[in-house]
C-alpha cells in the first residue's frame, strides 16, 4: 500500500489525484458525505476514506494509494505500508487555508493550529525512522514536472507521457490566493 499522509490542508489530496493521474489505483471516491459544504475547498476531490479512520489492519488495499492522517498512520500495521509520500506546506499557510474547512465541517474542540502541528507531530514522530519521499505543497505549485518526476522514480512507476501530462497539468501554478486555499 502506498500511503499518503499529511496534516490537513497541506497537499495530500493533490498528491491522490498525481497518483490516480499516474495510474495508481486510489480506492477513495472524489467526495464523502461529510465533505458536504467543503467542496468548493477541494473541487477536484479529497480522495479520502471512512474505513481507514482508525488505520488499515488487513492487506485489502495492496497496491493501492490511500491517504492518511495522523493516528490513521500510527494505527495501520506497518508491514503493510510498502511507500509513504509526507506532504508538508508552511505552516500558516495550511493553517489560514483550514479555517473555512474547518468551521464548515463544525469541528470547533481544536483550533486550526492545534489540529495542525498535531499531525505533524504524530506523522514525523512515525516517520522518523522510515523511508518516504517528502513533498512540499508550494514546490509541487511551482514546480510541477520536477516533483512529479520524484514521485515517479521514488514509487518507481511507469506512466504513459500521456499520463504525466494529466498530472502536471492538473497542478495549478501557484498564486498569491492559492496559498491562502
Amino acid at each position: 500500500m502506498i500511503v499518503v499522509c499529511g496534516a490537513a490542508r497541506t497537499g495530500t489530496s493533490l498528491a491522490m489525484q498525481t497518483l490516480k493521474l499516474l495510474g495508481v489505483p486510489v480506492p477513495a471516491p472524489r467526495f464523502l458525505k461529510e465533505h458536504c459544504g467543503v467542496e468548493k475547498y477541494n473541487p477536484k476531490g479529497f480522495y479520502e476514506m471512512t474505513d481507514t479512520l482508525y488505520g488499515v489492519d488487513d492487506h485489502r488495499y495492496k497496491g493501492m494509494a490511500v491517504k492518511l492522517f495522523g493516528y490513521q498512520l500510527m494505527n495501520t500495521k506497518p508491514h503493510l505500508i510498502h511507500k509513504v509520500i509526507y506532504t508538508h506546506r508552511e505552516r500558516e499557510n495550511a493553517i489560514i487555508s483550514y479555517e473555512p474547512v474547518k468551521e464548515i465541517l463544525e469541528q470547533t474542540i481544536f483550533s486550526s493550529a492545534e489540529i495542525y502541528d498535531h499531525n505533524v507531530k504524530v506523522i514525523q514522530e512515525y516517520l522518523s525512522d522510515k523511508d518516504y519521499l517528502s513533498v512540499h505543497f508550494e514546490e509541487i505549485r511551482t514546480n510541477p514536472e520536477i516533483v512529479i518526476g520524484r514521485v515517479i522514480d521514488y514509487l518507481k512507476l511507469r506512466p504513459s507521457a500521456a499520463q504525466i501530462d494529466a498530472a502536471v497539468r492538473n497542478v495549478e501554478p501557484i498564486t498569491i490566493n492559492a496559498i491562502l486555499n
